[in-house]
């Protein structure tokens, strides 16, 4: 799941901030809720899961069985990971777009800072 975490960040957050077309043409190729708004990456936690577990797996030239207990894992390291400190440093944060009960459907936002 590390691998994973550091792909996200290293790769796809930070090629997302440095308007990378590679990364943003793969990003857009994805069908689920990741996506551009306004030049920012909108996308809730399960649909950034899938694509970057799809992602990891075409990198990595094998097939990944993705499993319920991955994803919460996934999740539980976006939350205890200093994530936001990491992009700061890139000038860029993540913030709660449009908050839901269902933590699923919670939707957020990577945009650069002063935004």
């Amino acid at each position: 799941m590390e691998k994973m975490y550091r792909y996200l960040l290293d790769e796809i957050f930070r090629g997302v901030i440095e308007r990378n077309h590679e990364v943003i043409k793969r990003i857009a190729a994805f069908d689920g809720d990741v996506f551009f708004r306004d030049g920012d990456l909108l996308f809730t936690l399960p649909e950034l899961f899938k694509m970057v577990s799809s992602q990891c797996a075409e990198a990595s030239d094998h097939d990944n069985q993705i499993t319920k207990s991955d994803y919460q894992a996934f999740r539980n390291m976006m939350y205890q990971q200093p994530t936001n400190e990491t992009l700061k440093k890139f000038g860029a944060i993540v913030k709660i777009e449009t908050p839901n009960k269902n933590h699923g459907r919670t939707l957020y936002r990577l945009t650069n800072l002063g935004s």
